[in-house]
């Protein structure tokens, strides 16, 4: 709750400033903290008086402050009504979505008491006729009450509050015009029935710098986000790779993607999908190095299956990529059969994987070279099925491709 000293003006007007100033360095995103606002305005003749030490009227001074406070406000999608209690209860503008400009029109609109005698102020009947309107709305809403708390009509203002409090998500909130201790004492009360309410008194109001921090404790918080620099969706704080170029796709560590993980992120691979023992150049290619194919065969077969196509499409997009690039293309089998006809079958083998890139990429046969190792180098035991599975295979060994930078 605001005090009522312009000593906690001050102190208010200082906070304000230091909390935007320390947030100059970053983004700040507004939060709604409710869903709807409505502003119930007293414009009974009790608000014809003038205001404690000033010559102007309370009407005319709390029109001035909602104008204010209206420029604050941020338009984060409220829905938002302006209603006046005369005699009776006024509909200013109903209950639509928040324009500023539209709901500042509305509030220069507003019909000022012109008389203090003859114009009574029924405070708990206005504020009873907002409920129908609360039916309506989904979500919390913000009700803020702008009055010098006189009550001649015999309702209770405090009771209708707890009343409205039971039935819907709302908060009540108080500029006060009060000068007498029983319309104070009605405003206090109304503030103190929930921790979420605010009050700004009438000479408080006369700050901007007041009326601001009223808005922001009444309709939104503020998230300071961080950052980020290079505008890849990471903060700059957690960023291990800070300066991206922009539109290049980034892991949680703010890191250019590396599908192939060859060290060379996506958007610099000529190569991608490279086999992870290769070693590449800084454009992702192979140098030199080995690939162990799953390109396996059946017993004393050299025919190639098509599941083990896409394995030798990769090698061509390799020979593709780096036109200077020679392979080596190893065969090998099981210990199934003679020696010497297991070195003619993984010869064949090799040559099958030969003739399948030279057909169906046109790739010059004399960039690739064969050479059958028959059952002289098992990986795994011939003497298990699924060994000798493995023993049956073909592997590409890149034997030059010129560094490129």
């Amino acid at each position: 709750m605001f005090s009522r000293t312009l000593t906690v003006i001050a102190v208010m007007t200082m906070a304000f400033a230091l909390l935007s100033g320390s947030m100059s360095w970053a983004q700040d995103k507004q939060v709604p903290k409710v869903d709807n606002f409505l502003i119930l305005f007293d414009a009974s003749g009790s608000m014809k008086f003038s205001y404690k030490d000033t010559d102007q009227e309370k009407a005319k001074l709390a029109q001035k402050a909602m104008l204010t406070m209206n420029r604050a406000i941020p338009e984060l999608g409220y829905q938002s009504g302006l209603f006046a209690i005369v005699s009776d209860f006024e509909e200013v503008q109903g209950v639509t979505q928040y324009d500023s400009q539209a709901f500042g029109e509305a509030i220069e609109e507003l019909s000022l008491p012109d008389r203090i005698f003859g114009l009574s102020t029924p405070l708990a009947e206005g504020m009873q006729q907002i409920e129908s309107h609360l039916s309506d709305m989904s979500g919390s809403t913000a009700v803020i009450l702008v009055t010098d708390g006189e009550e001649n009509r015999g309702g209770s203002p405090v009771q209708v509050a707890k009343d409205l409090y039971v039935k819907h998500d709302i908060c009540f909130h108080v500029l006060s015009y009060a000068q007498s201790d029983s319309q104070k004492e009605t405003l206090d009360r109304i503030v103190s029935l929930k921790d979420c309410s605010e009050k700004i008194t009438g000479q408080e109001a006369q700050s901007e710098t007041a009326l601001k921090w009223f808005v922001h404790e009444v309709f939104y918080d503020t998230e300071t986000a961080e950052k980020d620099d290079d505008g890849d969706g990471v903060i700059n704080s957690k960023d291990n790779c800070p300066g991206t170029p922009s539109g290049v796709q980034v892991n949680a560590a703010g890191c250019a993607v590396d599908s192939d993980n060859d060290g060379v992120p996506d958007y610099k691979d000529r190569c991608p999908n490279t086999e992870k023992t290769l070693e590449v150049n800084s454009k992702g290619c192979p140098i030199k190095g080995r690939m162990e194919l799953n390109v396996l065969f059946a017993t004393d077969k050299a025919k190639i299956k098509p599941g083990h196509y896409e394995d030798l499409d990769q090698v061509a997009r390799i020979l593709k990529e780096n036109p200077e690039a020679s392979i080596l293309i190893e065969g090998h089998t099981d210990n199934i059969g003679p020696e010497e006809y297991n070195m003619r079958l993984s010869k064949q083998r090799a040559e099958s994987v030969k003739d399948y890139l030279t057909q169906n990429y046109d790739v010059n046969p004399q960039r690739l070279d064969t050479k059958g190792y028959g059952e002289s180098r098992p990986i795994a035991d011939n003497d298990t099925k699924a060994g000798r599975q493995e023993n049956r295979r073909v592997v590409i060994e890149i034997t030059s491709i010129p560094q490129k930078e």
